[in-house]
């Protein structure tokens, strides 16, 4: 007789056991009975949490112990179980605009995320441009820097008076006859890379001229003269005056218009020159007899300039084809002056100038030049 296997029938299973919702005591009763859960939680609730053994994020090297409990039970990131490594300080600021080192700059490409093409220091802030200043000289020769320091310079040769990579101005200080040795200004020379290789010089009206790469210009008065296409020159008698009470004086004034916003007045006497420079400052920094620009007038004085910009111009670089020769001024002061012949200084300045101060600088430089120059210097130091 043939044998006959049955096969039971697989009936659908009454509850799902793998909800989470509180169970009723009859599914409670099925589950609990037919499936396997989880130690405690028979019943449908989900397993307490409990709180970690280890707190995980924290920097310290941690212990075998916390390493093991730490990896198995928590998320750590690929190569990082066992523990974060320590931060630490950065060595360097790496948020700066000023140059950097070659140190600093080695960390903080190495170490920051630096914006594309920056790395090696941050570009400096734009700085608001500055306004143009004046520097005055006159007399024997007596300057008032751009910052409005004030400094005398006696001896004679030729000097730096404006010294930058574009422009460059030069003094010839020469005693005159009736300075008694101290030199005053004969001329000056205005050259660089900014006038593309001319020269322009001003000379005073007995024994100089007003020349343009050595060709005499302006030789009639009234006159003007053009620069190459870079500025202009002109020679009259036009010019605010610092008093009028000296308007009854001849003015022979070269007005002199650059690039670069350089602005030149130079007065001419029979024997010297009075000079009034307008600029702003030369980016990249300047010096020389005018003063460093900076905006601090603390560090303008003689002795700092001299120190700065040394006694002379190196022959090699000299706007002058003749050469003078350094030759220290006179170390005298307005206390040298005959008590009689001060008096009589002072009486004049100050009849040249009334509306300022007896003891104004301005007043003390024309005492001290009339003392030792002459009679002249009441009006003419006094006149731009």
């Amino acid at each position: 007789v043939p044998t006959t296997t049955t096969t039971p029938l697989t009936t659908a299973l009454p509850y799902d056991c793998n909800t989470r919702e509180t169970w009723s005591i009859a599914k409670k009763d099925w589950c609990c009975a037919n499936t396997q859960q989880p130690p405690g939680t028979c019943g449908g609730t989900p397993p307490a949490t409990t709180t970690p053994k280890y707190n995980c994020n924290t920097y310290e090297v941690w212990s075998p112990v916390k390493k093991a409990w730490c990896c198995a039970n928590t998320q750590q990131a690929p190569g990082k179980c066992g523990g974060t490594p320590p931060t630490t300080p950065a060595q360097y600021n790496c948020n700066t605009r000023e140059v950097w080192t070659a140190a600093k700059k080695s960390w903080c490409c190495a170490n920051t995320q630096q914006p594309p093409g920056t790395c090696g220091g941050l570009p400096p802030m734009p700085q608001p441009p500055r306004l143009p200043n004046e520097c005055l000289i006159w007399g024997d020769p007596h300057i008032s820097t751009f910052d409005k320091s004030h400094a005398d310079f006696y001896g004679e040769g030729i000097k730096w008076v404006v010294k930058s990579s574009e422009i460059s101005i030069q003094g010839k200080y020469q005693a005159t006859p009736f300075t008694n040795g101290l030199a005053a200004t004969h001329s000056i020379a205005i050259g660089g890379s900014f006038l593309q290789g001319h020269v322009l010089k001003v000379g005073p009206i007995e024994n100089g001229q007003i020349t343009w790469d050595g060709a005499a210009i302006c030789t009639a008065f009234p006159s003007s003269f053009d620069a190459a296409g870079l500025g202009s020159i002109s020679y009259n008698s036009e010019g605010n005056l610092v008093d009028e009470a000296q308007s009854h004086l001849e003015r022979h004034i070269v007005h002199i218009n650059l690039p670069n916003e350089l602005h030149v007045q130079v007065m001419r006497w029979s024997n010297h020159v009075n000079v009034r420079i307008s600029m702003p400052p030369v980016a990249g920094g300047q010096d020389g007899h005018c003063g460093n620009f900076n905006g601090n007038s603390a560090d303008d004085s003689t002795e700092q300039i001299r120190a700065r910009v040394g006694m002379a111009v190196p022959q090699g670089e000299s706007l002058f084809k003749n050469y003078v020769q350094v030759k220290p001024g006179q170390h005298i002061t307005l206390d040298d002056c005959p008590p009689e012949k001060k008096a009589m200084a002072e009486r004049g300045c100050r009849k040249a100038r009334p509306d300022l101060p007896v003891d104004s600088q301005e007043i003390r430089d024309c005492e001290f030049d009339v003392c030792f120059g002459g009679n002249q210097y009441a009006e003419q130091d006094l006149a731009y």
